[in-house]
Parts: structure tokens; C-alpha cells; sequence
């Protein structure tokens, strides 16, 4: 992203862990920068929203790279969107199938590795 001049930020267990005010600083404005829509994109680790628990605002829609290996990350994620229509994407693979089974239920789990498409909808009302 840095190298494509993208305006973003990121949120992770790994900033200056030594100075724990700087790190709450740091995390503030981040969040403040991305609420106020001064950046366009935040990168937050599961880690991170494990240990911290933030409430993020002025999220629009979500991507994971990976299904996350706790499933409540996956709906916390989801209930802190603020847009009436939520966009979210999850990247996975056949190894991924506990991950996913985990947050939508084995036999939707198997339906989707199974498949031979290459997007799933899945809606939730």
C-alpha cells in the first residue's frame, strides 16, 4: 500500500510496544484520522482487536484476508459497520474449512469449500 501511495493506517500489537502513551496516542489518531475520513483504509490485526477491543467508527465495509480463527471477531467486525448496506469480504482456501466452519456452520462450510465457483454470496438479515 505504501508503495502505491494509499492513505491508510494501521492498528497492530506490534507499535511501539515500549512507550504504552504513545501506543494509546497513536491508536486515538489513528482512529480519529479514520473516522474523519482523512484516511481512506485501516489495517487491523485480529491480535490487536483481541487484546484492545477498540470500537472502530466510520467503517464502511470489511475485507479479511483470512477467515479469523476466533468467530466472534468475524460479527464484532461486521456489527461496528455503520452503512445500512454492509459489504464485507473473506478471502479463503480448503484449508481454511474449520475457520469457516466455525463462523457460518459445517454444512455451509462444506457447501462453500465443495463448490467450484469462485464467489460466494451469503446473506444475513
Amino acid at each position: 500500500l505504501k508503495n502505491e501511495n494509499e492513505s491508510f493506517i494501521q492498528l497492530h500489537e506490534y507499535a511501539k510496544e515500549g512507550k504504552v502513551h504513545y501506543l494509546y496516542f497513536q491508536v486515538a489518531k489513528g482512529r480519529q484520522l479514520f473516522y474523519r475520513k482523512e484516511k481512506k483504509l485501516m489495517l487491523l490485526t485480529e491480535r490487536f482487536h483481541f487484546y484492545r477491543r477498540y470500537n472502530i467508527k466510520g467503517i464502511k465495509s470489511v475485507v479479511f484476508y483470512q477467515p479469523p480463527a476466533q468467530p466472534t471477531f468475524y460479527h464484532e467486525l461486521i456489527n461496528l459497520v455503520v452503512s445500512e448496506c454492509v459489504y464485507v469480504r473473506l478471502l479463503y482456501t480448503k484449508l481454511d474449512f474449520l475457520r469457516l466452519a466455525n463462523i457460518f456452520g459445517d454444512q455451509c462450510a462444506q457447501k462453500i469449500i465443495a463448490s467450484q465457483k469462485a464467489v460466494h454470496v451469503i446473506v444475513s438479515r
